[in-house]
């Protein structure tokens, strides 16, 4: 029989040592699973929640139009476009005429991944994808008494994440998968896999995304104080499909000699959450803002599988598959931006310059299996899980700033961003990833056209298996380099 303890881990270059001196223990996951038996007697596989999926939902980054993202998403004190509705709903206040506007994406990811024991060996893979960032409208009221200047409603769908990723990494490195499994087939058991340097390779390709409805209202009142409330409904899509390979090439392994395995997973939800924010205009030329948003509450369900497969020299096979389903609720963290901004008039150019300082904690982060399940075991696990997150995730600080001059009908914008690691670690190394981006745009009376922008990078670890009581992880490095362009076309009525 076969039984795994399997898991796909992801950590930042800042805990390689971690990792590989195996003070990091990667959780498991809980058995709900129904086996379909192929050559094998019926064996059970733990599949389940991680760290990563905890930051898969968490880490947002809100795309918005183009006009956000080309001054880099720091927008928190500014008003009067649509994408500012993923950082401070008050900046709807600033409408004065009804509009809607939606923005096409193109995003290019590129990354390089290597097995850090055979870092010579580099593979990069490319993925485009095209869609929808941004459909949105905003109706306008005007109060005709009172200090109420506007009266604004909004509803808009945006996404505020992007999973999509592909790499391959392949290398030789000491042990296997086998490792990491309760129960392998009999005929390998006592073989020194940690003498033997096994050719390895695993294919990995993502998709998915969370986008957000939202239904919002913003006033402002005496011209002097915006203030914004919106309900979101996040909605969570995400595939995984993995495949590994290793092999004894040199045949350095008595009756072992090669072992494949694939893994899927389809992940979908939806949730709700709030934002809260207000702009203060009464400081000429200065704006101040600032805004909560709430965690979202998110219900998952999680269809996936997994299949075995080894080849023994003399020809022969043992394989098993197995599927199941499992759901579960999840809480991301409270997030609390604060934004300063000042609008400038040099004679013919006019513009303004912002800066957005954003607060997480992300071990606040709460996962609760036992919602849908009365099996200890899923209760259990969750508790630990929720431990492993308040211990290895932290809070973060991150800051965003951005500037648009305008001469007559015409735009241009920069920003950028620094991106602190959501990783509690004692080294300053590797904590933060940037972003730049730059945008140009067309201003007419009744309509606007944006084009935008935005690259940033980031580094991870990745491990395929973790093997029990040994110190040979099979760690990979990833580099990620991402670019989107998007295209904002807006029209008043």
């Amino acid at each position: 029989m076969i039984k795994e303890v399997d898991d796909t881990s992801y950590c930042p270059p800042f805990l390689y040592s971690i990792v590989k001196n195996q003070n990091q223990k990667i959780m498991t996951r809980p058995k709900y699973i129904m086996l379909t038996l192929i050559l094998l007697s019926i064996g059970t596989i733990s599949y389940g929640q991680t760290i990563s999926d905890a930051l898969r939902y968490a880490v947002l980054t809100p795309q918005g139009t183009a006009r956000v993202a080309g001054v880099g998403g720091s927008f928190g004190a500014m008003g009067g476009d649509i994408g500012v509705m993923s950082i401070n709903p008050a900046g709807l206040a600033g409408f004065y005429k009804s509009e809607f506007t939606f923005t096409p994406t193109i995003t290019s990811t590129n990354t390089n991944a290597f097995l850090v024991e055979d870092s010579g060996n580099a593979t990069t893979q490319s993925k485009t994808n095209f869609g929808m960032s941004n459909m949105a409208a905003v109706f306008v009221t005007r109060p005709s008494s009172g200090k109420w200047q506007t009266s604004n409603f909004t509803i808009g769908f945006q996404k505020v994440a992007d999973l999509n990723k592909a790499f391959i990494f392949r290398g030789t490195s000491v042990g296997s998968y086998s490792e990491s499994l309760s129960e392998v087939p009999e005929r390998i058991f006592g073989i020194p896999y940690q003498n033997a340097s096994l050719a390895k390779e695993q294919i990995i390709s993502q998709k998915g995304y969370v986008s957000e409805l939202n239904l919002g209202w913003a006033g402002s009142y005496d011209n002097k104080l915006d203030i914004g409330i919106s309900l979101g409904v996040p909605f969570v899509s995400f595939e995984e499909e993995k495949t590994y390979t290793e092999e004894d090439a040199t045949n350095d392994l008595d009756v072992f000699n090669r072992y494949d395995r694939q893994d899927y997973l389809n992940a979908s939800g939806a949730g709700i959450n709030f934002k809260v924010g207000f702009i203060y205009k009464g400081i000429k030329p200065l704006r101040i803002g600032a805004s909560v948003h709430s965690p979202s509450y998110l219900s998952i369900t999680e269809d996936f599988g997994e299949s075995d497969e080894y080849t023994f020299d003399d020809g022969d096979t043992d394989a098993l598959e197995s599927d199941g389903t499992f759901k579960y609720k999840y809480k991301t963290p409270w997030k609390v931006n604060g934004s300063i901004g000042v609008l400038y008039n040099l004679g013919k150019i006019k513009g303004f310059a912002n800066a957005d300082v954003e607060f997480l904690d992300y071990s606040s982060s709460n996962f609760d299996l036992g919602a849908f399940s009365t099996e200890p075991d899923d209760i259990n696990y969750g508790t630990e899980l929720n431990t492993e997150i308040a211990t290895q995730l932290g809070s973060v600080v991150n800051l965003r700033l951005g500037t648009e001059l305008a001469y007559d009908k015409f735009r241009i914008r920069l920003g950028t961003g620094l991106l602190q690691s959501p990783y509690s670690t004692d080294s300053d190394e590797g904590q933060y990833s940037s972003t730049y981006s730059f945008g140009i745009g067309l201003r007419e009376e009744n309509f606007y056209l944006d084009l935008s922008y935005a690259r940033n990078s980031n580094d991870e670890g990745y491990i395929a298996y973790n093997p029990e009581n040994v110190d040979h992880t099979p760690l990979a490095n990833t580099e990620t380099t991402k670019g989107v362009i998007q295209f904002t076309a807006g029209f008043k009525f």
